[in-house]
């Protein structure tokens, strides 16, 4: 498990005061995490976990996938500006670089706040004048003091995807269901899928409620081309409306399956969505929506 903004201040890290209440209330929240959560978690406890500056970054395999879920609230301060911090991508740049294709060609990387669902600069000329979000913007992986820390991350999922790696990547916050899919051209070859984000956010939405779900209605997520030295990312999303949900993902050899489990007011839906590597022709929006599967109340109970 990990933690994030609201399991401290909303908008930790992105309000500029953090200095204030690190050795305060920030202190005291982190010690429950780490007893509720983090000691559960497969990485072992050491003493220098114990600085309030340590960040707790989750590094193991699951039957032999890597996975990396980081830490992006420890270290996370806009007036430095800092998200990861330098200790944790010393140790996640290295994990990236021991990911052998010939042991597993996928790995799972975990990020709270979404890598690939980018802010457009129309939604953020609409929502910066709403003190409530303003913080939310901050916080983002492509505001300006984020910008850098996240193209270093882009750099290391791009590298990993040449190398024939296959990401997954699992976000929150966002408050929809949503999954994006990744492609990238090196050198103007042909386009190859490298990495998936999947969104399953959360267990009590139920309502466009916020500015992040106007930006789903709105068409607000940018989906100009990322680009990273030679290559060239194109970012392509599916979008389902918000409701308590909850995600898993299954390995079935070379397969990927997400599965996405909604609660409606129709009733509940399954969505299994088996994840291509090698065609991205037919649009996502269209094997999602293919990838409904009533659940009958019988089923669970049997």
């Amino acid at each position: 498990m990990i933690w994030d903004d609201h399991d401290i201040r909303d908008g930790w890290g992105s309000q500029g005061d953090e200095h204030v209440y690190r050795d305060s209330y920030f202190r005291t929240l982190r010690e429950a995490f780490i007893e509720h959560q983090f000691r559960r978690g497969p990485r072992p406890w050491s003493d220098d976990l114990a600085r309030t500056d340590a960040p707790l970054w989750q590094s193991f395999a699951v039957a032999g996938v890597p996975m990396f879920v980081t830490d992006l609230r420890t270290c996370r301060d806009v007036s430095v500006p800092s998200v990861i911090g330098e200790p944790q991508w010393r140790v996640l740049r290295q994990w990236f670089a021991n990911l052998d294709p010939r042991r597993c060609r996928h790995y799972v990387l975990v990020s709270s706040v979404p890598l690939f669902y980018r802010v457009a600069k129309r939604a953020t000329i609409a929502a910066a004048y709403t003190d409530e979000v303003r913080d939310d913007l901050l916080d983002t992986w492509t505001s300006p003091p984020n910008e850098p820390e996240w193209r270093m991350m882009m750099e290391e999922i791009t590298k990993a995807g040449a190398r024939g790696l296959r990401g997954v990547i699992i976000g929150g916050d966002y408050h929809v269901n949503s999954l994006c899919r990744v492609t990238a051209s090196h050198d103007g070859g042909k386009p190859e899928i490298i990495a998936y984000e999947m969104i399953t956010a959360g267990l009590a939405a139920d309502a466009y409620s916020d500015w992040k779900q106007k930006m789903v209605r709105e068409g607000w997520f940018a989906e100009v081309p990322i680009e990273v030295g030679s290559s060239r990312l194109v970012t392509e999303f599916s979008f389902a409306d918000p409701c308590p949900t909850f995600g898993g993902l299954e390995f079935i050899g070379d397969e990927v399956i997400a599965h996405i489990f909604q609660a409606k007011a129709e009733g509940c839906v399954q969505q299994r969505v088996p994840l291509s590597w090698t065609d991205s022709t037919e649009s996502l929006s269209t094997i999602v929506t293919r990838s409904h599967i009533p659940i009958h109340p019988g089923v669970i109970g049997n």
